[in-house]
């Protein structure tokens, strides 16, 4: 492929994405650290200031942290700093993307597929937020690049290579750690490439790479935790959140309303500990879990089978599935963003791809490693849990055979006789029929954002900001917690009227615990001075009380 044409492909990304950046500079969304971001800056500044080897065992993957703790400490103490860098390495994945396309399909597929990746508005957004999915696509690019090259058998670099960026994708997303068969498996089948003694030998400089990270990150939590462990342990309990009889396919905390990373390493230490009735190592804390899995699996074998091909579906599902922010929320904020979501999504993307995979199936030989590695990355998330940031890397595969199947279309007359075009044309149907079939979320996704930016900022002391996102999230949502803590802050800024209609209403739509309710409008009517009111509903916020608020707490338990 041409320089001109990488050059090309390499500054439409990056003018994307400094355009987002520009158009999101002000809004919270940008200025408010939410769940996981908060977590990793907080990290990755304690690492800065000197502590790189840390206390104790990975609970996270750490990769991403460290990451970051380089960019505080010789690059940009700044979180605009950390997107740039982001918006950089989104940037060449697209160049990465392009350049193995074109040595697996075609120039033209490669091209195509660069330019795909450059405009799709998920890379986009997701290169403007603090996580690590942006990290976690340029390595899988990286890695498909180098993938692209093992035909040069004579090259030590390229399986070495992709050891080592494997492993650094298995640092930033532990689920990765299924990507080494398929891979493994690739190093030595007769088709890659080379003679016998050389696809053993590139099978062990596969492994060597990988061993280069993994056994120095395995041996520094033996040391810190007495537990050789390659990644991380967070194994078991996110096994389980996947996996047990309440289980959906979205993220559940252990306990509710802790989904904050920190409280969930200490829940799922307690509970175990309570379990087994004593002191428990981080692997002992995973392990522990992961026989809570075997059990819900021996006892309810064809309901977990269901339960997994539902989540093989979530992935393959149109809808993106939140857990702290959502593009729809930061597209309400970008022009571009709302533009590039509305004409070009997963929903579109997923079967063009299907039909490259069609046009290319003859090929299946020479592109084992690309369908191995899908159906490896597709139920790496489907094993757990599903969230949209888990299954974007899987963009980057598809964005490849995406573009086969668009430079296919002009070169149908010489590659596809037109009886090939019309069943493929069905299968392209199908695809966008299954893929777009509506998961029925249970939140509305721009609520739960501005939930969690209210939430935030409520934490800071901005009570006007805390307001007005809790009353966005309240105009879609029905959670409880959402309009208990609307009217809490209307209390708090003194704007007792509005903070009353809004316990009224949710007393009379049943959105929470009645007593709770009840015992929330006697402090105001106290506050109004109307002393018969507050008296009545004192009353009624007893659990023994009459009526038929005390009727339905009974009934509930």
């Amino acid at each position: 492929m041409s320089a001109r044409a990488l050059v090309g492909i390499f500054g439409l990304a990056f003018v994307l994405r400094v355009t987002a950046l520009w158009e999101l500079s002000g809004s919270p969304l940008s200025e408010v650290l939410l769940g996981d971001s908060r977590g990793y800056v907080d990290w990755a500044r304690e690492i800065a200031a000197g502590n790189w080897r840390g206390d104790e065992v990975f609970y996270q993957a750490p990769l991403y942290p460290y990451f970051l703790a380089v960019l505080f400490r010789f690059v940009s103490p700044t979180l605009e700093g950390i997107r740039i860098a982001q918006a950089l390495l989104g940037s060449a994945a697209c160049v990465l993307i392009a350049l193995a396309t074109s040595r697996f399909f075609s120039q033209r597929a490669g091209r195509v597929a660069g330019l795909l990746l450059a405009c799709y508005p998920l890379a986009i957004f997701f290169d403007a937020i603090i996580q690590k999915t942006s990290v976690a696509l340029f390595l899988i690019a990286l890695l498909l690049f180098l993938l692209s090259r093992f035909d040069e058998v004579e090259k030590v670099r390229w399986p070495l290579g992709a050891g080592m960026v494997l492993a650094a994708l298995v640092l930033t997303r532990e689920n990765a750690l299924v990507l080494f068969p398929v891979i493994g498996l690739w190093c030595v089948v007769p088709w890659s490439g080379g003679r016998g003694d050389e696809r053993a030998i590139r099978l062990g400089l596969f492994v060597a790479g990988a061993a280069l990270l993994l056994v120095p990150v395995g041996s520094r939590n033996l040391a810190l935790g007495d537990t050789f462990l390659i990644t991380t342990s967070q194994l078991g309990p996110n096994l389980y959140i996947g996996n047990n009889p309440e289980a959906d396919g979205r993220y559940r905390s252990l306990l509710p309303d802790r989904g904050d990373v920190r409280l969930e390493r200490h829940d799922a230490k307690r509970l175990a500990e309570r379990m087994v009735g004593r002191r428990l190592t981080p692997q002992e804390v995973s392990e522990y879990w992961v026989d809570r899995v075997f059990d819900y699996v021996a006892e309810d074998p064809l309901g977990w089978f269901r339960l997994l091909v539902h989540k093989a579906y979530m992935v393959l599902n149109a809808d993106e599935i939140a857990d702290t922010e959502s593009v729809e929320a930061y597209a309400d904020e970008s022009v571009l963003l709302a533009v590039l979501y509305r004409v070009f999504h997963f929903g579109i993307l997923f079967p063009v791809a299907v039909l490259g995979m069609w046009t290319t199936r003859t090929r299946w030989r020479e592109l084992f490693v690309l369908h191995g590695t899908g159906l490896a990355m597709v139920s790496g998330v489907a094993v757990f849990f599903v969230m949209a940031r888990y299954r974007f890397p899987l963009v980057a595969l598809l964005t490849m055979f995406a573009g086969a199947g668009i430079a296919a279309l002009f070169d149908r007359d010489r590659d596809l006789p037109r009886p090939s075009w019309r069943e493929g044309l069905v299968v392209f149907g199908v695809a966008a029929l299954v893929c777009n079939l509506p998961l029925g979320v249970a939140q509305e996704p721009r609520a739960l954002t501005h939930y969690n930016v209210a939430m935030a900022m409520l934490q800071q002391g901005q009570l006007e900001g805390a307001q007005r996102f809790l009353e966005r999230a309240a105009a879609t949502s029905r959670e409880p917690v959402v309009h208990l803590n609307l009217g809490a802050v209307l209390e708090r800024r003194g704007q007792l009227d509005q903070a009353r209609a809004a316990y009224e209403v949710m007393l009379g739509e049943s959105l929470a615990n009645p007593l709770e309710l009840h015992r929330r409008l006697a402090g105001i009517y106290r506050r109004l001075g109307d002393e018969d009111a507050a008296a009545r509903h004192s009353m009624l916020a007893e659990p023994d009380a009459g009526g038929s608020d005390a009727q339905t707490l009974r009934d509930a338990r």
